[in-house]
């Protein structure tokens, strides 16, 4: 539901945080509920190992649903037509997180031919409902939004259109966005807040294909935007939740475009282990070994009393390109910084020439290509590229340093060492942050590299989270959560969307997956008191999960620990947080004290304005003021 930051927020993050070797925490609005129903679990008759079978470029399946709930009924993909097809549920919060966004662009491309299709297609035991109300239901939730969700909506309800379309794309999360070219193809998978926008200006920009014979049909130049690889993992889309949108991706995912002319993504190394990073921050930067520069200054080697900012990227990712824009305005702001992009992971690397060529104007820093290591190997159709998978500069620097995502940042100080290792694509300019640092002599190096440190710890650790996780093993999750608390109190948990505390997660598997609220609540009072006095999105989410209107039944619901847990986190954000106050104000209503409830709900209303959650709150305070008038008070 929240996913902005206030500016109350922010100031106390950049207070209680500062700045990070990998970058800020997520913002406490986008963590402040925790998505109460923990991520769906698996069903074990659709999470079976199937290839992947439908791809990038490949025709879209048929429309088929039960019933349209709104808009215009579709009957099938009408050429020179784009279509972004949704699939979501009403109990799902990310899925209702996106209402807006995609709302918005449904108004903005109306005009130019772009149509949005909301497919809910697992309304199932999680909306508490019996199955013959089902439709209804999900017709009220569509009606009670009116204008604010501003698109086409249907119901698949036998589930057999998400099996047609996510299960052979490899997808299992909702929300996921199929978008649909003018040719009825495939065009991007993903989740609609990551990479819609986008992707739809690509399309909408793209030329019209040339004309047999014409020179752009041999070789001439890309597609305004290259298409990105959606993510993707085997299984059913009612599964879980879609984890928080990134500003990374990933090189290598399971649905592949099948052209070989269209940009790809060559598989980059897995994680390594641990003790198997060998760079970290604190360590001289490794040399700087390029095939060719593409553009600006030739920086052969790194000179003393000079700062670098060394990016890894590649012409298939549309975070790379994303990050052109924000590249360009530090090295405008900082003529004393060269900011070096080395363009690594391309398949062809005549291409990515053609593509800074095209963008001449646009990019505002020297780009070199990679120095390939050895023979290409043959793509999936058999094809070979005349570039490697893995460059010299990639293994050197983000493999050695454990990363294998892009687009990646390495900022080199003045004595040569790495000072911070990140992304651009941060909203809270982390990267500029630790680079006017680094610039003033004021860069703390040491706590820079002892959270580095902790980061190659945690990283096998996560993986034993998520390998418990997928299980669905509540015990090895909580043996495993308490391993990574143990070195970052902090941690944000990357399955659960809004990125919500580990320290929440743990309470959550407690009291709504092990069903012991005994042990729940005293683990919460215990963190309360301690591990998560001053974290404010951790107290917020604990008293969510307890009062939260549309989770799971609770046995035993612990409505004055809920009290201590917002109002700490309340004090915290000085009482101006809308979503800690809204939960601060149920608490209060479940209590059964009206008037104190409608008393913060109405500040929380007021700082709600003009955000996209303004209409939650506003509605949670009629339903007060009606509770009231019906007692008379």
């Amino acid at each position: 539901m929240f996913c902005r930051m206030t500016a109350a927020v922010a100031a106390f993050l950049s207070l209680a945080a500062g700045a990070t070797a990998q970058g800020t925490k997520p913002d406490v609005k986008s963590e402040a509920r925790p998505d109460a129903k923990q991520p769906a679990k698996p069903d074990p008759k659709l999470r079976k190992d199937e290839p992947i079978t439908l791809n990038l470029g490949d025709k879209a399946p048929a429309l088929s649903v039960e019933e349209w709930i709104k808009g215009d009924k579709v009957e099938s993909f009408q050429a020179g037509h784009i279509y972004v097809v949704e699939f979501w549920a009403t109990w799902c919060r990310p899925c209702r997180e996106s209402i807006a966004h995609l709302s918005k662009l449904q108004t903005t491309y109306k005009d130019k031919g772009v149509t949005i299709i909301g497919i809910a297609g697992s309304e199932d035991e999680r909306t508490k409902v019996p199955p013959e109300e089902r439709l209804p239901h999900l017709k009220k939730f569509v009606q009670d939004r009116g204008d604010a969700l501003a698109y086409t909506v249907a119901f698949d309800q036998d589930r057999s259109m998400a099996r047609d379309w996510m299960r052979p794309a490899g997808q299992d999360t909702i929300p996921c966005a199929f978008v649909i070219d003018g040719d009825g193809k495939i065009a991007w998978v993903g989740h609609p807040m990551n990479g819609l926008d986008s992707a739809l200006k690509a399309l909408l920009n793209k030329p019209a294909k040339p004309a047999k014979g014409d020179k752009s049909d041999k070789g001439g130049k890309p597609d305004s935007k290259p298409k990105k690889s959606p993510k993707a993992s085997a299984g059913d889309p009612a599964i879980t939740l879609a984890a928080q949108p990134r500003t990374k991706e990933r090189p290598q995912n399971k649905v592949q475009p099948k052209q070989p002319d269209r940009p790809r993504s060559p598989k980059p190394p897995a994680d390594p282990p641990a003790d198997e990073v060998t760079l970290r921050i604190g360590d001289a930067a490794p040399p700087i070994t390029v095939a060719k520069w593409l553009k600006g200054e030739h920086v052969e080697q790194f000179q003393k009393g000079k700062t670098y900012i060394v990016e890894f990227w590649a012409t298939w990712s549309s975070a790379c390109i994303e990050a052109i824009p924000r590249l360009t305005e530090v090295q405008k702001a900082h003529k004393d910084v060269s900011v070096l992009s080395i363009c690594t992971w391309e398949f062809d690397p005549t291409k990515a020439e053609a593509f800074v060529a095209q963008r001449e104007g646009d990019i505002g820093y020297a780009v070199a290509l990679d120095e390939p290591q050895g023979p290409a190997p043959k793509g999936e159709n058999g094809e070979k590229g005349p570039g490697s998978t893995e460059g010299r500069m990639a293994t050197a620097w983000l493999t050695a340093a454990g990363y294998s995502e892009i687009p990646t940042i390495f900022i080199v100080g003045p004595d040569g060492k790495i000072a911070w290792i990140g992304g651009p694509g941060d909203e809270n300019g982390a990267m500029e942050k630790v680079l006017s640092q680094v610039l003033a002599g004021k860069w703390d190096l040491a706590r820079a590299a002892a959270a580095d440190r902790n980061r190659t710890a945690l990283k096998p650790l996560y993986r034993e989270y998520m390998a418990a996780k997928r299980a669905d093993d509540a015990d090895a999750q909580l043996a495993a959560i308490d391993k990574i608390l143990a070195i970052d109190p902090s941690a944000y948990d990357p399955t659960v969307n809004g990125a919500a505390p580990l320290i929440a997660t743990r309470f959550n598997l407690l009291l709504l997956d092990k069903k012991d609220p005994d042990a729940a609540y005293a683990y919460a009072a215990q963190a309360i008191d301690g591990i998560a006095k001053d974290k404010p999105a951790a107290l917020n989410n604990i008293a969510w999960t307890i009062v939260d209107p549309q989770g799971p039944e609770i046995s035993r619901r612990d409505l004055k620990l809920a009290l201590k847990a917002a109002t700490r986190a309340d004090e915290l954000l000085e009482h101006k947080d809308a979503a800690v106050l809204d939960t601060l104000a149920k608490v209060y209503h479940d209590q059964g004290d009206l008037p104190k409830a409608m008393e913060i709900q109405e500040k929380a209303a007021a700082l709600s304005v003009g955000t996209p959650f303004e209409k939650e709150i506003t509605s949670r305070l009629e339903q007060y003021k009606d509770e009231a008038a019906k007692k008379g008070g």
